[in-house]
């Protein structure tokens, strides 16, 4: 497995590398999920639901990631039909979100938003895996290309709050239907790798799921994505408490994106630098600082400076992610490395912080909340960094780790 991890994907042309689609779809994507992600708990209260209720519905997302990210990511590598997948993915999404407007009542809500995450959790596992194959052994470049995203969600999160103040809050969903629409169309002409599996899918390709150190990465990336949901999925709600104005909410989630984007564009230079252990650490590390401190917090303008941590947590965690899922996969499986990543992070990580965060706001309030997210994600990457350094993996360049 371990000559598996460090081998590196055959170099492609740097003539025949198009960049500009999935530039394009990250573009989109993320800002589509800028006017949709962070303002839906605060919907979901707008419609008298309870803290419970809440911490449900936005869990069903991840859960539903956590399956359907790896299952879609699997199909595409054993049909490669990796492009007709992530067309038909992207394509129900926007329809999803669209229905979900007009849905009002509880029970209907759990169904809708369940199939919303079936179609939207595989859309950036496919990418990436695509992107990484583009790449080739410029792979460590990843971040460049990712932080289109940020542009995207930083362009749109300054722009939300105005369009929630103006229109109300269900205009979140017409503004992600209308966004992501346009994502379709870019990966419409976007070169999705459809590499075929190298032999056949036999007990070593099910070492992807067995590998010691590859379960503890999950691990702990499950602990910093369930204090991240906490964090993010409440951080309207905690806006609120702070008698934030609405036309600023835009600005705190524009501010975090910024502070994200010379992280992601340097992020090759920080992995030759630090390696994959040392970006989880400062991620996970940075994640729990945060939490503490926003649990500290008193107003306003407090919140959203501590928004410019943003960048030395998501960011860190993600391309290290992406990193050790392309290295550690099988000949053909990328996708589903990707999926089964992505499943972890945002999905069962999210979905446990999720459930969690909707009781501890009914208990402990959001306060209390980001103070437990904090200490839980402090603790788990202490435990990892030790667990991690016992471990001879080589020189930083030439490994995951």
């Amino acid at each position: 497995m371990q000559n598996q991890i460090m081998q590196s994907n055959p170099a492609a042309p740097r003539g025949l590398i198009n960049m500009i689609a999935p530039r394009a779809i990250y573009f989109f994507y993320f800002a589509a999920l800028a006017n949709l992600a962070p303002y839906l708990a605060l919907y979901y209260q707008s419609l008298g639901l309870t803290g419970g209720q809440i911490g449900i519905l936005i869990g069903i997302s991840p859960i539903a990631g956590l399956i359907a990210a790896p299952s879609w990511g699997a199909l595409a590598d054993t049909t490669r039909q990796h492009k007709r997948i992530l067309l038909l993915t992207i394509a129900a999404s926007s329809i999803s979100v669209f229905i979900l407007s007009f849905i009002h009542t509880y029970a209907w809500l759990v169904l809708i938003v369940a199939v919303y995450a079936f179609f939207t959790t595989p859309i950036i596992p496919l990418v990436d895996n695509s992107v990484l194959e583009l790449l080739g052994d410029r792979r460590q470049e990843y971040g460049k290309q990712r932080v289109w995203g940020s542009y995207g969600w930083g362009l749109a999160g300054l722009v939300s709050g105005l369009l929630i103040q103006r229109f109300g809050l269900p205009v979140i969903f017409y503004a992600f239907a209308i966004l992501l629409s346009f994502g379709l169309i870019a990966a419409a002409r976007f070169p999705v790798s459809q590499r075929s599996i190298s032999g056949k899918l036999d007990l070593k390709a099910l070492r992807l799921f067995t590998e010691r150190n590859w379960l503890v990465f999950l691990g702990v990336v499950m602990v910093i994505g369930a204090a991240m949901a906490m964090v993010g999925n409440y951080f309207m709600i905690y806006l609120r408490v702070l008698s934030t104005p609405d036309a600023w909410l835009g600005v705190a989630l524009a501010l975090a994106i910024v502070s994200e984007i010379p992280f992601l564009f340097f992020s090759d230079r920080l992995l030759r630098r630090f390696g994959i252990v040392g970006l989880i650490v400062m991620g996970g590390g940075v994640v729990g600082l945060r939490a503490l401190m926003f649990s500290f917090a008193s107003a306003p303008w407090q919140a959203l400076m501590l928004q410019l941590l943003h960048g030395l947590t998501y960011a860190l965690v993600l391309v290290g992610g992406v990193e050790y899922a392309s290295r550690i996969a099988p000949p053909g499986l990328g996708a589903t490395a990707q999926g089964v990543f992505g499943g972890v992070f945002n999905g069962l990580g999210y979905a446990f912080g999720s459930l969690v965060g909707g009781l501890l706001l009914d208990s402990v309030g959001v306060m209390g909340m980001y103070r437990w997210a904090g200490v839980g994600v402090l603790l788990a990457v202490i435990i990892f960094y030790f667990a991690s350094v016992k471990v001879d993996i080589g020189a930083p360049e030439e490994n995951i780790l």
